[in-house]
């Protein structure tokens, strides 16, 4: 039997951590009675009550907000979501565009009972993240958080204020928005690193909302010159139909997911 690695997984119904901090008292509900009923036991339990009641609240997350906090989905892997274009390369990423891209994220939720009627929409209580490419040795150029820079509210791409599950689709745009300008000879492309930050920057301040990022997955075509253009656009049609299948499926365990938060 080959060990093989899980690509879809159902949620543990334990509480999430954003969950044990929104209700300060959901631990202390459900302690066993033999902790209550053991008073050394009940006095180091009332100290990690109270150290956790702390926990999540060092950047003043309670000021100005309403809402529980963020509850923020793992970011699912469906597809690289990397690439490199630019001088020679035979096999660049082929984008979705965003319309396309957010047809198929919306299809897909509507299936699930949820609709995205509104658009655009900043969460004032998040900035968005300030990315740079650093070189770092056998791992290439990976994208990092740079520290300070003028600071602005992230924007939902889309989000259901029935369910309050908001998304973001992370394409190539999206990233040239949050990436410095990129000197190198060759463009690369780190669509997954941009989900994850993103999804890092909601968990810390988002508020009230069910959240997930998904990225391009940036599938790529190989292009050589002397094929015709019939052959090319055949390998490109490809490609997008590959990565519509792919990001399909980053909803789809999505779903999964919101079925477990009992959102859904």
């Amino acid at each position: 039997m080959n060990a093989r690695p899980v690509s879809r997984y159902k949620t543990p119904r334990y509480p999430t951590r954003p969950e044990v901090l929104a209700d300060r008292t959901l631990l202390e509900r459900h302690l066993p009675p033999a902790w209550k009923s053991c008073a050394e036991m009940a006095g180091v339990v009332t100290l990690l009550l109270a150290a956790n009641s702390n926990m999540g609240f060092a950047k003043d997350r309670t000021k100005d907000t309403t809402g529980k906090p963020a509850v923020v989905a793992p970011i699912f892997k469906h597809g690289e979501g990397r690439g490199v274009d630019g001088c020679q390369v035979v096999t660049p990423p082929i984008f979705l565009s965003e319309q396309d891209a957010m047809q198929v994220i919306g299809e897909e939720l509507r299936k699930a009972g949820v609709t995205l009627s509104q658009t655009k929409v900043p969460l004032k209580d998040v900035s968005a993240p300030h990315l740079i490419e650093e070189y770092k040795g056998k791992q290439g150029l990976v994208l990092v958080m740079q520290p300070g820079g003028e600071s602005k509210a992230l924007t939902l791409d889309a989000f259901d204020p029935q369910t309050k599950v908001g998304i973001e689709f992370i394409s190539a745009r999206t990233e040239a928005d949050l990436a410095s300008e990129i000197t190198y000879p060759l463009r690369n492309y780190h669509l997954k690193e941009v989900a994850k930050f993103v999804s890092e920057s909601i968990g810390e301040g988002g508020h009230d909302l069910y959240f997930a990022a998904f990225y391009d997955p940036a599938s790529k075509a190989v292009l050589y010159p002397m094929q015709s253009q019939t052959e090319r656009d055949k390998l490109l049609s490809a490609a997008r139909k590959r990565s519509e299948h792919l990001l399909r499926m980053q909803v789809k365990d999505f779903v999964d997911w919101l079925k477990g938060q009992g959102v859904i």
